[in-house]
């Protein structure tokens, strides 16, 4: 909840709007540079929980894109 002058407003958490662009993705790879780009700006927002970001991607098999978001190269199998 986010609190303006008093009054309380619901906000989305981050990692929920992450997984609202994970799911945009999935559904349309033409939007995946842009989303990507701001699902790294949201990850580097203090206590934004890397783990549930896995989640979603693993839930959309798109975890390809976990490295590509963390800058890390992808472990070998």
């Amino acid at each position: 909840m986010l609190v303006l002058s008093g009054i309380s407003l619901p906000v989305v958490s981050p990692e929920h709007l992450i997984a609202q662009k994970i799911f945009a993705m999935k559904n349309d790879p033409s939007r995946t540079f842009y989303e990507l780009a701001d699902i790294k700006l949201l990850l580097g927002l203090h206590g934004t929980d890397l783990e549930s970001v896995r989640y979603y991607l693993r839930k959309y098999d798109l975890m390809e894109r976990y490295y590509d978001l963390i800058g890390q190269k992808r472990e070998s199998k």
